[in-house]
């Protein structure tokens, strides 16, 4: 009977082991998708919206600045919003499924093309995820 009951703490323990192991040791890398609502508003008429996500900061504000976008994310502007997608990596536990990785702020940058020839730039910090934002150009 003691050796039984050794027997079954030997195999709890590895399976505790074997677990936590999967959870915290072993990933899966995966590719995610997030569709949000840019809401524009500007007293001039917008013609056309560029925009872009970076992850540093200082990026994010030159490229403002000097209204320049390496990836050239163009989108007509009709209405009142534009749909935008950011893609990121992260990696998921192969066990209970879990963000192993912590969100890392973006700050998404949107160029305004106005109708009589002239363009302004705005970046938009982002803390996490959010279906909508909305930017306003003076």
């Amino acid at each position: 009977m003691k050796i039984l009951m050794k027997c079954l703490a030997i195999l709890g323990i590895l399976g505790a082991i074997g677990f936590l192991f999967l959870e915290f040791c072993s990933y899966s890398a995966c590719t995610n998708y997030h569709e949000m609502t840019v809401k524009i508003t500007s007293v001039k008429p917008v013609n056309e919206v560029e925009w872009d996500f970076f992850t540093d900061k200082k990026e994010a504000n030159d490229a403002s600045t000097n209204l320049y976008l390496e990836k050239k994310n163009k989108t007509p502007f009709v209405g009142r919003e534009v749909k935008v997608v950011l893609t990121y990596g992260s990696h998921v536990s192969m066990i209970l499924q879990r963000e192993l990785l912590p969100w890392r702020t973006r700050y998404l940058v949107v160029i305004a093309h106005f109708i009589d020839g002239t363009r302004k730039g705005k970046t938009v910090k982002m803390e996490k995820l959010v279906p909508s934002i909305e930017v306003t150009f003076p």
